[in-house]
């Protein structure tokens, strides 16, 4: 077990942080205004990624440690049919719009719904070595490619959404299951695409809520702002989202263990306690303290000299993303017993008092903003905690 979950980790650790240490790169031979529109790019793309994703990876996880791993190859063929269907009519509607950033954000987030459930395959079946095989390949090609287009050909936003395609094309065809023959009949088909939709939809508007927190915030903000600060506001956003994406990739990876812990003892439900949580919570705000001794013209030398204030704002997202961690932790009862209603209904509420306050603090000062994050997920967590103890008695059956 601990072999397999310190390869996830590192596999995941990898391909999502990656992008990360290319951040320099990038930035400076983009220029600030050019990284603006690649951030607005990212925001469309994040959100459709979980719109078109069908939150496919967690229904297919749940198949195999609840029925079995006899239909998985079906249920990833007909999870990728319904991702690619949704693409197709989401592509129509950005056509129509004229707007070739969400064009090519809609074909993205499909091909990354198609990964993510092939990937599920052997996350579930604990093929860690094929799971992390698939992640290097992908960023390999896609880092490779966005170079020496860079070098060889222009630096442009365009260029770097190819090389991230064509990476996830090849990743894509590595991963996705090699059957001779699958019989679908009809009826089968109806089946597990009812499981698939009934199962992920609920997950799916938990996901966009949550996804919206912060890509939200740049497509609300993109007219109100320079391109210069919008970029600075970007930049120390996807750098301060190292934080809660650290937490998915742990999620991710031991998400398998603590189902499979709650499968034989339900009594395990509730093991982190008050002394647990407060070291989490000093551990996530390390980043925070770190980056508060780190001097603003470091960061300037580093990403260019154009991205005005990041000091400020990467320290105000750290501090913000901190406590997400506490909504992670707090789903896992709701996913496990599939009681998605009361993940949904938090992260409904929780992200409309979210977009609320963007839109009031919007009119005072964009500085801000970014505590918003820290508003929504604490009243998010409020929630959870609630929730909670409307399912507490199925501890103890």
């Amino acid at each position: 077990m601990k072999k397999d979950l310190l390869i996830y980790l590192f596999s995941e650790a990898f391909v999502k942080l990656m992008p990360f240490v290319l951040l320099p790169y990038i930035t400076k031979m983009l220029g600030v205004d050019n990284f603006a529109s690649l951030s607005i790019y990212r925001s469309y793309a994040s959100i459709l990624v979980v719109v078109l994703g069908l939150s496919a990876g967690g229904a297919i996880s749940r198949y195999y440690y609840k029925y079995s791993f006899k239909n998985i190859n079906t249920l990833i063929y007909i999870s990728n049919f319904w991702i690619i269907i949704f693409g197709v009519f989401f592509y129509i509607i950005a056509i129509f719009f004229g707007d070739i950033f969400l064009q090519m954000a809609v074909i993205s987030a499909s091909m990354q719904g198609c990964l993510t459930a092939c990937l599920s395959r052997y996350q579930a079946s604990k093929n860690s070595r094929k799971y992390m095989a698939v992640q290097v390949v992908n960023v390999f090609i896609s880092t490779s490619i966005t170079i020496i287009l860079f070098e060889l050909y222009e630096s442009s936003v365009l260029n770097r959404i190819y090389s991230l395609q064509f990476a996830i094309i090849i990743a894509i065809i590595i991963a996705l299951p090699k059957t001779k023959k699958i019989r679908i009949t009809y009826l089968r088909f109806f089946k597990i695409s009812k499981y698939i939709l009934s199962y992920g939809f609920p997950l799916t508007i938990s996901s966009i809520a949550l996804v919206l927190k912060g890509n939200i915030d740049r497509l609300i903000i993109e007219n109100t702002i320079s391109s210069q600060l919008l970029g600075s506001i970007s930049l120390a956003m996807q750098l301060g989202a190292l934080l809660p994406m650290v937490y998915l990739i742990v999620n991710r990876a031991i998400t398998p263990y603590v189902f499979e812990k709650f499968k034989f003892n339900l009594g395990s439900l509730n093991y982190f306690g008050f002394k647990q949580i407060s070291v989490l919570v000093i551990i996530s705000l390390t980043p925070f303290f770190t980056c508060l001794v780190i001097p603003n013209d470091y960061l300037l030398n580093i990403f260019g000299h154009g991205f005005i204030d990041i000091k400020y704002f990467l320290l105000s997202y750290l501090f913000s993303y901190s406590p997400q961690f506490l909504v992670i932790i707090l789903t896992w009862k709701f996913l496990y017993f599939s009681f998605n209603k009361y993940i949904l209904i938090s992260s409904f509420l929780s992200t409309a008092i979210h977009l609320l306050l963007v839109y009031i603090i919007i009119d005072y000062s964009v500085y801000g903003v970014p505590f918003v994050i820290f508003v929504s997920t604490l009243f998010q967590v409020f929630l959870l905690v609630f929730f909670s103890s409307k399912v507490r008695k199925l501890d103890s059956k």
